[in-house]
């Protein structure tokens, strides 16, 4: 079970993917973020900013806000400071595809303390907190704890990028030196490629 200042985040998180929700599958204007053709900007990643530095300020009024959409960056990092992505996946939103969150974490104490992961097309939400571990919530409403995998070999890691696109990103040509090591599951065989 989370614990109560978790459940005001995903409270807010929940409320954040309305208002995204109420924009999606509509036409909306798309900005770049300082010109930046690779970083859009929509009306629903404004006002899901909004909504979220509201919100959390006005619980926590003592806390600073550190989000992607926002130039107020804080200054000191010994006070609790929330850092929020209010759309992560813009383009994702942008392209209707559903592959996009709303995420909010609290730093404090020299370290992490929680974050939240709400998906609102796919329905699917995740926190962690500090000493507690990480928990996706089931359908039924329940809460039930996920774990990394027992891979402790980089080499044998699987590394996952973001979703293929046909627009070039400077980024392309620095992925494409990555090795990738695949196993098939039907064999023992292992299989390295680039990632393409």
């Amino acid at each position: 079970m989370p614990s109560k200042t978790t459940q005001k985040v995903i409270a807010i998180a929940e409320e954040a993917c309305k208002i995204i929700l109420s924009h999606y599958k509509k036409e909306i204007t798309v900005d770049q973020k300082s010109g930046d053709v690779f970083d859009p900007l929509t009306i629903a990643d404004r006002e899901s900013d909004d909504f979220i530095r509201s919100e959390i300020l006005k619980i926590f009024p003592a806390d600073s806000v550190l989000s992607e959409e926002n130039d107020d960056i804080p200054t000191d990092y010994t006070r609790r400071v929330w850092m929020v992505d209010p759309l992560d996946g813009t383009k994702e939103f942008i392209n209707q595809t559903g592959g996009f969150a709303v995420n909010i974490g609290l730093y404090a104490d020299h370290g992490l303390q929680l974050g939240v992961v709400w998906t609102p097309v796919w329905e699917r939400l995740f926190f962690a907190e500090r000493s507690r571990g990480a928990y996706e919530r089931m359908a039924d409403g329940n809460f039930k704890q996920i774990h990394v995998s027992n891979t402790t070999r980089l080499q044998d890691a699987r590394l996952l990028t973001r979703t293929p696109s046909s627009d070039p990103r400077p980024l392309d040509r620095v992925v494409e030196q990555l090795h990738v090591k695949d196993k098939d599951p039907n064999s023992k065989k292992d299989m390295s490629h680039r990632l393409r």
